[in-house]
């Protein structure tokens, strides 16, 4: 079970790309061709370094007992200096990671902020006339980065819930946009020129929800998840009661959702 979660944390993010829809060039064959690359290239490249690093491995035991254990492996291998620039490589691609989890993370609260479904929206929707950046969105996202880190830096048994908080919350979402959508496809139309799985849909639908299912139940059932369980059912819950109380009927008076950014789009 807890193999598993190799392929949990490794195939996950790649929904970034559609976080960026609207900024990209032909979204409707470009956004797919990113996924389909960053689930693509997770895989492989992911596959590539575990199976090089375990590989490498001079000594199992020094390797669980280090901080650091990739660190640890090109210590055995690489001189000090290039194992110095090893761990600039690295720090640098995950600092090129943040950044781009904060674009997407900006631009989605935007997005929601524009169409009237998220507290506050006024202000999330409120683009910089000097930047042409949604400024209030991405100081916004930023702090609560800045806090989860805190979190983490105080709390030294709080890796497992962060991170398994942050492996199931995406998981969950992908649960419900796979239901929904195998619910709904047969009445939403092609659109002419996009990307379609065609006939290979349904069987492919059907091979990610298992998918995800088992990813959630490898995620849930080990104890060591069950604070990161906690944590995420409590952010449901709040969702739930924003969506019961105030959401639901935004959306009934028309005053949210994407229906109401598009009449204001087509509105002369």
């Amino acid at each position: 079970m807890l193999a598993g979660l190799l392929g949990i944390y490794t195939m996950v993010g790649f929904e970034l790309s559609a976080d960026l829809t609207e900024e990209a060039v032909d979204s409707q064959k470009a956004v797919p061709r990113g996924v389909l690359m960053g689930v693509i290239g997770s895989a492989v490249l992911g596959m590539l370094a575990l199976i090089c690093f375990t590989v490498a491995m001079p000594d199992l035991g020094a390797a669980q007992a280090s901080d650091a254990p990739i660190v640890t492996i090109a210590d055995f291998y690489l001189p000090s200096a290039l194992v110095k620039v090893f761990i600039v490589v690295v720090a640098f691609s995950m600092i090129a990671l943040v950044i781009a989890n904060q674009a997407a993370q900006a631009r989605l609260m935007y997005s929601m902020g524009r169409d009237n479904m998220l507290p506050f929206s006024r202000h999330f929707r409120m683009v910089n006339a000097r930047t042409k950046t949604p400024m209030r969105a991405l100081i916004v996202g930023g702090v609560v980065s800045v806090l989860f880190m805190v979190y983490g830096f105080l709390q030294t048994d709080s890796f497992t819930t962060l991170v398994g908080a942050t492996s199931i919350a995406p998981y969950l979402v992908y649960l419900l946009i796979v239901g929904s959508y195998m619910r709904r496809r047969s009445t939403l139309a092609a659109a002419p020129g996009a990307f379609n799985l065609g006939r290979w849909g349904v069987p492919l639908m059907i091979v990610g929800l298992v998918w995800i299912i088992t990813a959630l139940l490898i995620l849930t059932i080990p104890a060591e998840f069950h604070g990161a369980v906690k944590v995420v059912e409590g952010a449901t819950v709040l969702a739930v009661l924003w969506h019961v109380l105030v959401l639901r009927g935004r959306i009934n008076r028309g005053e949210a959702g994407v229906a109401k950014f598009q009449d204001s789009v087509q509105r002369p």
